[in-house]
């Protein structure tokens, strides 16, 4: 049995349950995308046990010493997640994840009294065990779980997710958030679950308030859907292979051979290429590796990198352009008949005008919809 997470349900959706089985053996794949978010959430975290060492808010010395001193190990050491280390950080996601958490930590002060990196795990029965334990089928770590009575006497809970990307929409609504404010409704029984989304690159957040009393049917719907989940995938042994669309932009497909295998015998054309195409993304970053300095070629073929013309105009040739054309004796509106701004454009001028002036140029604004061919997700 292995315990799982609610990134392995979200897994096994997006993918397939052998997505699981490849994780749980180690298999390798690209984490380049997530070494500074790895970094930021390290330092976050200790600046929230410096927090509840000092047992007070950090001041900002405090705050830019912790920050450096921690970014210093990260160069030396690197993390370990569920006993298994984590590749080592690149120095430029240190130094990324050290601005980015230097300016939010100082605008947002951790308090000192919450949990950070909370550990939580559940047996078959549904009953809490610690992390590690051998019974666990289901765990998580949570970023922040801060519990205290408000000012009306209210039992709160915060539960909050750090993020490091610049986009952060649609993620109150993910099983990720469901099963945290499950755990924190059966960790701490509050009257009222914060659940909370924040971007520590743009300091945006998003947040919900639940009210237990008003909801309890919903949190025993997504208990219960976890609970089937945790128990269906933990047996490795049971984990099946559905090879098809979905595996494109899975981590592991160009480790799998099952896509491998339906790239070369599916007996649908679609579900061929798909898989083929899986694979070839998985490789292509390795592939970009080998050839950067180097291109393969093989006959009249390369793979790699070359150079190519590409046409475009100097830096200020539409004002030079206006200037010669007025001399010419054009008026502008003769002009801007070649001139076509596009809806960016556009949307940069709307932004800068105003507010009465916005509302004469709404209705120049479309909506179309059209088809496009390709893979989506």
């Amino acid at each position: 049995m292995i315990p799982i997470h609610p990134s392995n349900i979200k897994m096994a959706e997006q993918y397939c349950q052998y997505a699981i089985k490849l994780l749980h053996d180690r298999t390798p794949y690209d984490r380049e995308v997530f070494q500074t978010g790895v970094a930021a959430h390290y330092i976050l975290e200790v600046l929230g046990k410096k927090a509840n060492q000092l047992e007070r808010q950090l001041l900002p010395d405090e705050i830019n010493q912790t920050i450096s001193d921690t970014c210093q190990e990260l160069i030396t050491k690197s993390r370990e997640y569920d006993g298994v280390p984590e590749p080592p950080i690149p120095l430029l996601n240190i130094h990324e994840a050290k601005q980015i958490t230097t300016a939010w930590a100082h605008r947002n002060p951790l308090p000192h009294d919450a949990f950070y990196e909370m550990p939580f795990a559940l047996n078959k029965d549904w009953k809490q065990v610690e992390y590690n334990s051998t019974d666990a089928i289901f765990q998580t770590i949570i970023d922040m779980v801060h519990y205290f009575v408000d000012d009306n006497g209210v039992r709160t809970v915060i539960v909050r997710d750090y993020k490091s990307s610049w986009y952060i929409t649609g993620q109150l609504d993910n099983l990720q958030r469901k099963a945290q404010a499950m755990v924190a409704w059966m960790k701490f029984n509050p009257e009222k679950i914060i659940t909370e989304v924040t971007s520590i690159r743009t300091g945006q957040v998003l947040s919900r308030e639940i009210w237990v009393q008003g909801n309890s049917q919903q949190l025993n719907e997504w208990a219960d859907f976890i609970k089937m989940s945790a128990i269906a995938l933990s047996n490795p042994d049971k984990l099946r292979a559905q090879p098809g669309p979905n595996c494109f932009q899975c981590p592991y497909a160009h480790s799998c051979k099952y896509v491998t295998g339906h790239a070369n015998q599916a007996k649908h054309v679609v579900h061929k290429y798909v898989a083929a195409l899986a694979v070839a993304k998985g490789l292509e970053k390795d592939v970009k590796s080998i050839t950067k300095e180097s291109p393969v070629q093989q006959g009249n073929t390369t793979v790699g990198y070359v150079a190519k013309e590409s046409k475009s105009l100097a830096n200020g040739a539409t004002i030079d352009f206006l200037n010669v054309a007025l001399e010419a004796g054009w008026d502008i509106y003769h002009f801007l008949d070649f001139i076509n701004i596009t809806r960016t454009q556009a949307e940069k001028i709307y932004r800068e005008l105003p507010k009465d002036a916005r509302e004469k140029l709404n209705h120049l604004f479309t909506t179309n919809t059209n088809t496009r061919f390709g893979v989506h997700k």
